[in-house]
């Protein structure tokens, strides 16, 4: 990919160029990178829905963007950063500044997204469901058609931009900042039975 401005933006930050989680779902991996603790403290294991914050061993944690936020940073956050309500509101407003409120996250936008073919390669258009049965918000991997305006990470996108140019402003450059932006696709139907 071309990408000019993204290039010059990697120049000037901290860049993470290698990927690393602790668990390979979802909930543990989040809420581990998140609060910096393995999931044998934060006691959350798989997506049933434990909240670190209310069950973890030692729940007081200072998180990677209250870290910040305690510092005199600016931190803004949006999508899916921790794990859908865990801990509850995305930890608002203990992580994040309350200059702009958090973009909350969706699998959609209110409308059925589509599903793959069976074949895992179809394109689908949004409210079609080829394979029959219930059109999942979440299984989306393959390419969709419709107006980008459809798909929730669109609007995440465009609010980060936001958020940067807000961070830009005159009254703000005094103070570092640290954005976060959760984006959902590709996410893998992978279900445990």
């Amino acid at each position: 990919m071309i990408t000019p401005t993204l290039d010059k933006l990697a120049s000037e930050a901290l860049v993470f160029d290698h990927a690393y989680c602790s668990v390979a779902v979802c909930s543990p991996s989040r809420n581990s990178f998140m609060s910096g603790r393995r999931p044998h403290r934060t006691l959350v294991f798989d997506n049933s829905g434990t909240d670190f914050r209310e069950n973890g061993q030692g729940t007081n944690w200072t998180t990677l963007p209250e870290h910040f936020k305690n510092s005199g940073w600016l931190t803004l956050g949006g999508g899916k950063t921790f794990h859908p309500g865990h801990p509850m509101d995305w930890d608002e407003p203990r992580s994040w500044s309350q200059d702009q409120e958090y973009y909350k996250f969706s699998y959609s936008l209110g409308h059925c997204p589509g599903k793959c073919g069976s074949d895992g390669k179809s394109s689908c258009t949004p409210g079609d469901n080829p394979t029959g049965g219930q059109c999942s918000g979440i299984d989306t991997w393959c390419p969709m058609e419709g107006p980008d305006e459809q798909f929730y990470d669109f609007g995440l996108a465009n609010n980060t931009i936001e958020r940067l140019q807000y961070a830009a402003l005159p009254n703000n450059t005094a103070r570092p900042f640290f954005i976060q932006s959760g984006f959902a696709r590709p996410h893998a139907p992978w279900r445990v039975p």
